[in-house]
């Protein structure tokens, strides 16, 4: 389908290329608003905008000498925004729904827990598993406290299986397997040091029960733990966030904003991160200066300079 799309856009851009520079401009501009049509018949969705990037190669066609090509390519970028906005207000609503049918899974899982006995749960480690080094003792004890907490977070329905995994044994493979990874904390460089801290804090984030308790169920393979950005780690909602402000920051690609993309050589100045968008602007006479607009994907903080 991604392919399809991109298909219809390299015929528009190579028509209207044509129409730009060809004798006979007429029959290019005819062909490139044949193939806008198309281009408009194609249904698209948040995921596949996002995907492709499209709507950011066709707000370049905004801007065509031929006055026809630029309004056709100004009223699909319009329409591609209505569509967006509208998904991403439903996304919304479906959150609401969602705490709904929570809460009603909730009071089934009660009554179903009245009714029957509850089941003996396996045998745990009782204290930590220590190996001798002081640092690496530390990260389990620190990790342990984070899959602790898990217990006391998890709705009723999971309540059993939450009890059912041992947050001591679980710290310890976590620990193995980073380590066996990463290698120490202590004689890696700034970038090891980076990767334990994101961990240990997202573990231990009040706000991210989603990622301790995947963690603690097993649902990330722990060669995928090792592996993980700090987006992948974020908790759910965080990540719906997270999609939301990228799509807003493509959407403000417009009336002369170019956005750049995705780096990691800006640091936000609130979370300390380093995953941002940005866009250069002429905000000045043309021999200053451009202003380049940051925008952090993971807390929304904006900031410029010159």
């Amino acid at each position: 389908m991604e392919k399809e799309l991109m298909r219809l856009y390299e015929a528009v851009k190579k028509a209207a290329d044509a129409a730009a520079t060809s004798t006979d401009s007429q029959v290019e501009e005819n062909r490139c608003l044949d193939a806008f049509k198309l281009l408009k018949k194609f249904p698209v969705n948040l995921e596949i905008l996002r995907y492709t990037q499209v709507g950011k190669h066709l707000r370049v066609l905004t801007k065509h000498p031929r006055k026809k090509i630029q309004a056709f390519a100004k009223n699909l970028v319009d329409i591609w925004k209505g569509i967006v906005l509208k998904e991403i207000s439903e996304n919304k609503k479906q959150k609401v729904y969602q705490k709904i049918s929570k809460a009603e899974k909730k009071q089934v899982s009660e009554m179903l827990k009245r009714a029957s006995p509850r089941p003996t749960a396996p045998l745990e480690q009782k204290t930590m598993i220590k190996i001798g080094d002081v640092t690496r003792d530390k990260i389990r004890e620190i990790l342990q406290e984070a899959l602790s907490r898990v217990s006391g977070e998890a709705d009723e329905a999971i309540k059993d299986q939450v009890n059912a995994c041992d947050p001591i044994r679980v710290s310890v493979s976590v620990e193995s397997i980073v380590f066996q990874k990463w290698g120490s904390f202590n004689k890696g460089d700034r970038s090891i040091k980076i990767k334990y801290r994101s961990l240990m804090f997202n573990l231990k984030d009040p706000n991210n029960k989603d990622f301790r308790r995947r963690v603690l169920l097993g649902e990330f393979k722990l060669d995928q733990i090792v592996n993980m950005r700090t987006e992948d780690m974020a908790s759910d909602e965080r990540k719906k966030e997270i999609e939301e402000i990228r799509m807003r920051a493509w959407l403000k690609c417009k009336d002369g904003q170019e956005l750049k993309g995705t780096t990691d050589q800006f640091v936000c100045g609130k979370c300390r991160k380093r995953e941002c968008t940005y866009y250069q602007m002429q905000t000045r006479s043309a021999d200053e200066p451009t202003t380049t607009y940051v925008t952090c994907v993971l807390c929304n903080h904006h900031w410029k300079f010159c």
